[in-house]
């Protein structure tokens, strides 16, 4: 019985060593999976960042080509003015 009783403490050793290699690896994917989830975190940070930058100068740029669209309809009306005038 003594035998059995050894054999069994091995059995057990080797399934806690299997339960325990398992964890490890579970814990090691999950700390993978959080990096990642920090790493994305701070890329959308980012890119939130920049999209606003781009909408802002977009913006900006939609108004300096609606004052010029102005500009060359005024320019356009002088030019016809000048032209009827002689």
């Amino acid at each position: 019985m003594i035998g059995s009783d050894t054999n069994k403490s091995e059995i057990e050793m080797a399934g806690l060593a299997d339960v325990s290699e398992e964890r490890a690896s579970i814990l090691a994917i999950v700390n993978g999976l959080e990096e990642q989830v920090d790493t994305l975190s701070a890329l959308k940070e980012i890119l939130e960042f920049e999209l606003d930058a781009t909408e802002k100068v977009l913006s900006e740029e939609s108004v300096a080509r609606a004052q010029l669209g102005r500009k060359v309809k005024a320019l356009a009306a002088q030019v016809d003015q000048l032209k009827h005038a002689k």
